[in-house]
Parts: C-alpha cells; structure tokens; sequence
C-alpha cells in the first residue's frame, strides 16, 4: 500500500501546486489592485497638497484684505470726522455772514437816516439863510 501513499501524495502535490498558481494569481491580481490604487492615492495626495497650498494663498490674501479693510474703515471714519467739522465752520460762517448783512441792513438804514436828517437841516438852513442873505 506504499503504491497507494505514494499517489496520494502525489495528488497532493499536483493539488497543492495549483492551489498555489492560483494564489499567485490572485496576488499578481492584487499587487495591481494595489498599484493601480496607490497611483490614484498618489494622485489625490497631490491634489490635496495643491488644495492647501491654494488654502493658506486665500488665507494671507484675507488676511491682507481685512487689515486693508480696518484700513479704509479707520481712513472712512477720519472723513467722515472732517466733514462734520468743515460743516460746523461753515455753519459757523453761514451765521457769521447772516450777522454781517444784517449789521450792514442797520447801518445803512441809520445812514439813510441821518442823511434825511443831514438833508432836513440843510433845508431848514437854506430857508433860514434866504431872509438872511436879503438883510445882508
């Protein structure tokens, strides 16, 4: 019955080398399952890598527009600051002016005034002097 040990074993061995074709099939099938996975890894590792880099360009760039922000805002704030004080001076002259004309309404009316008066008296006068000049 060595015979019959003998070709069972055989018949392992044939089994045996088949099943181990087989299996480095399926590792070669696997080793490039995961080669071709790496490639696509790689590939979105790079993305990502690029996606950050855009990430902290945007990030410095709001950075920098914020400050240009508090910028303009603080610049906005001091013209605005300005405007209320020239409006204030103007208001100021405004008024001054007002009082000025109207200072100028007195006294050309008391000039009008005293030049009727003036007038009044030189009439009276010139009425006067005619009987003087007939006596003289």
């Amino acid at each position: 019955d060595k015979f019959g040990a003998y070709e069972e074993q055989l018949e392992t061995k044939k089994r045996l080398e088949s099943e181990n074709e087989d299996l480095k099939g399926e590792i070669l099938g696997l080793k490039e399952k995961l080669t071709s996975e790496q490639g696509d890894l790689s590939f979105y590792e790079e993305k990502i890598a690029k996606i950050s880099t855009q990430k902290a360009d945007l990030e410095v760039q709001l950075a920098a527009n914020q400050e240009k922000l508090v910028e303009e805002e603080r610049y906005k704030a001091e013209v605005e600051s300005d405007s209320k004080d020239t409006e204030k001076i103007y208001e100021s002259q405004t008024r001054d002016y007002q009082d000025l004309v109207a200072r100028q309404e007195k006294l050309d009316n008391e000039i009008l005034k005293r030049d009727n008066i003036i007038k009044s008296l030189n009439d009276d006068v010139a009425v006067k002097e005619e009987p003087l000049a007939k006596l003289t």
